[in-house]
C-alpha cells in the first residue's frame, strides 16, 4: 500500500473524515483529472489505483463552509423500542436547507 498503513488516503470514509479532509482543501477533483479507473483502466479492485504525487493533494472545487448536523433520528443497541427521533435533527436540516445550504446524510 503506497504511503504506508497509517497514510490518511488509505483508509475508509465516514463524514468527520472527509469534512476535514475537505476542510484541509483537499480530496475532491474533476473526474478527468483523475477518472474512477484503476491505471489499467478498469475499475477491478484488484488493479493499481496509485496517483501520481502532484495529485493527490489536487482540488477542483473548494469547501467554503460546512455544518456537521445533530442526526435526527438513533438506533438504541439491545432494546425492544429501539428507534428514537430527535427533533432537533429535523429542524437542523430545515434551516440549512432554508439558508440555501446542501444537505448530504451519512
Amino acid at each position: 500500500m503506497e504511503g504506508g498503513d497509517s497514510h490518511p488516503m488509505n483508509f475508509g470514509g465516514n463524514n468527520i473524515l472527509a469534512l476535514s479532509t475537505l476542510a484541509n482543501g483537499s480530496g475532491v477533483v474533476a473526474e478527468k483529472y483523475a477518472s474512477y479507473s484503476n491505471n489499467e483502466g478498469t475499475a477491478d479492485s484488484e488493479g493499481d489505483w496509485s496517483l501520481p504525487e502532484i495529485m493527490r493533494y489536487a482540488v477542483s472545487v473548494e469547501l467554503k463552509d460546512a455544518n456537521l448536523l445533530p442526526a435526527p433520528a438513533s438506533v438504541l443497541e439491545n432494546e425492544e423500542d429501539n428507534y428514537v427521533y430527535h427533533p432537533a435533527g429535523t429542524e437542523a436540516i430545515k434551516s440549512e436547507l432554508l439558508a440555501g445550504r446542501a444537505v448530504l446524510e451519512q
